[in-house]
């Protein structure tokens, strides 16, 4: 029997198979059942998450107490004599509480004492000396030679100004302006460089002038190196 005769048959015989169980059923019924509104419809629900705790501990007074909040500090009355600057303004408060404007220079240094002022006029380069007494006003650096940065007083010498000054037209450069300790006396007389080798400032970063508690010496410098100056005594 060939291949051909042998499907031939095969199919033959399914065939015959599937009339005589359909003869032998009355009727075939397909049932099909509809949705109805009984029928739950699965929705999504929220489960809660696990609660996490903390780790216990060996014992409370183990464990390092929280630092209490700070308290912020409230004046419940203003100092007298206290002077603050604002962007543009020197302010400070009276004998009666009161706050009054002192001067438009916000940078203004009032002495120890407050009873004068330091302000540095940039356009003339000048700085002066403002007396709040009697609102004299003098010009202490009448030098147009040299030009003056970064002036304070010295508390234990209330005659005598501390500022660093450089030779002006020395460089064209701001950043290699060299600026040396240098004094003059309150009433604009004394004029002084204490030190024309070392600088206070090095490549336009300024330092600072530090002076002594006994009135008599000052130390300064830049960069790595520093210097005292025994000024008198």
């Amino acid at each position: 029997m060939t291949k051909d005769r042998y499907c031939f048959f095969s199919i033959l015989i399914a065939m015959l198979s599937t009339a005589i169980m359909l003869s032998a059923c009355d009727t075939l019924e397909v049932n099909i059942i509809p949705p109805t509104a009984d029928v739950p419809v699965a929705t999504a629900t929220s489960v809660p998450l696990p609660t996490v705790f903390p780790s216990p501990t060996e014992s409370s007074h183990d464990s390092p107490e929280d630092p209490p909040s700070p308290t912020p500090f409230v004046w419940e009355h203003l100092p007298p004599g206290l002077f603050y600057s604002t962007l543009d303004r020197l302010w400070m408060v009276d004998q009666n509480e009161q706050v009054v404007q002192v001067h438009n220079n916000a940078q203004a240094i009032p002495s120890p004492d407050g009873t004068q002022l330091l302000s540095y006029d940039a356009i003339q380069q000048d700085v002066w000396l403002i007396n709040r007494i009697d609102g004299a006003v003098l010009n202490l650096t009448r030098t147009p030679g040299r030009i003056e940065c970064c002036f304070q007083w010295w508390p234990e010498r209330p005659d005598l100004v501390l500022f660093g000054s450089a030779e002006a037209g020395a460089t064209d450069n701001p950043v290699e302006v060299r600026f040396f300790p240098t004094i003059i006396g309150a009433d604009g007389e004394g004029y002084q460089v204490l030190d024309a080798e070392h600088a206070v400032n090095v490549s336009g970063a300024q330092g600072t002038i530090a002076h002594s508690p006994d009135g008599w010496t000052i130390a300064y410098g830049a960069g790595r190196h520093g210097y005292l100056y025994h000024h008198g005594g």
